[in-house]
């Protein structure tokens, strides 16, 4: 079998909020705690969960745009915090992100040639002006864009083209992963399908693995291969993408797939879930004070993330 291509282990990312009083220990959140991920070459993920959850702060450490305070996020068995500065350069090659707004991501006082041949030029380098015109023509091109466009600034695209140069920018060093923040959720579905067909066919072409990002269900059951959700930093259940939407089997998951609007107006939703009863307990599982199933345990002691028979991990002490 084939090494992994990326693998997470035990991640932690803490912060550490300004003191409410002059001499109190200043207090700390957990953005990330305890997060283990194993991503296989060409193998499309999905990570998925409320606002505020960690999935944008795991995102970046898998960039390594953000050093966690514990754990480690290795790329073709290479610890990327433990490399030094020159060895991490040669490696971000292999990773790149595609980020949620689009015109944000892009300097709009430069032409698309130079936004999309920067990584390059940055990371590889050596390229003469004429083999770069001919890398981002050729980028342009597997993105569904003209090669003329390479003359344009970013303000004269719309959202779905901005994206598109995007990724083109991420696909310029050749990369074996592309990690995808809520990359399509600014724009509109009609463009986002769009966007989303023209990911998945880049992935048969050239191999890809992608991280995707998302809170939007549908986007992850049409993309992914596996999929993992997280709650309150934690992945509280993870595995086969088809079957966790087809039978969750932690609560939080299926509030998630119960939030999701049907088109049936006489259709009624099964409740699961109470409203919000307060803090996260100190001790207990995170998502008790929301569960209708909640037992004194569920209270008491957080559960551990176990293992079942069919490749599914569960962190539910009723699972």
């Amino acid at each position: 079998m084939n090494d992994p291509l990326l693998v997470i282990d035990d991640l932690y990312r803490e912060y550490v909020l300004p003191r409410q009083k002059l001499f109190a220990p200043a207090p700390r959140l957990q953005a990330v705690r305890g997060v283990s991920i194993t991503l296989n070459g060409a193998e499309s993920f999905g990570i998925v969960g409320e606002s505020g959850c960690g999935k944008s702060t795991l995102a970046r450490s898998v960039v390594a745009l953000e050093a966690p305070s514990r754990g480690t996020v290795s790329l073709h068995g290479k610890d990327l915090f433990a490399l030094g500065t020159a060895e991490l350069r040669g490696m971000r090659r292999h990773v790149q992100m595609v980020f949620q707004d689009p015109y944000g991501s892009l300097d709009p006082r430069h032409k698309v040639a130079r936004i999309i041949a920067e990584p390059y030029v940055t990371l590889i380098g050596g390229a003469s002006g004429q083999e770069l015109a001919e890398i981002v023509s050729r980028a342009l091109v597997d993105v569904g864009l003209n090669p003329e466009d390479a003359d344009k600034f970013p303000h004269e695209f719309s959202g779905g083209q901005r994206q598109r140069i995007a990724i083109a920018r991420a696909l310029v060093t050749k990369p074996d992963l592309i990690v995808a923040d809520e990359a399509v959720s600014a724009l509109d579905v009609s463009v986002q399908a769009q966007v989303l067909n023209l990911m998945m066919k880049l992935r048969r072409e050239h191999g890809l693995a992608y991280l995707f990002i998302s809170h939007d269900l549908s986007v992850v059951r049409h993309v992914t291969d596996r999929v993992a959700i997280m709650y309150h930093g934690r992945i509280v259940e993870q595995g086969d993408t088809r079957a966790i939407f087809a039978n969750p089997r932690h609560p939080y998951t299926q509030m998630l797939l119960d939030a999701v609007p049907r088109p049936d107006p006489g259709l009624k939703k099964p409740r699961a879930i109470v409203e919000d009863m307060g803090d996260m307990p100190g001790h207990g599982c995170p998502f008790a004070p929301r569960c209708a199933k909640v037992k004194p345990s569920c209270r008491d002691q957080e559960p551990d993330l176990k293992i079942f028979d069919d490749g599914r991990s569960v962190a539910c002490h009723l699972a």
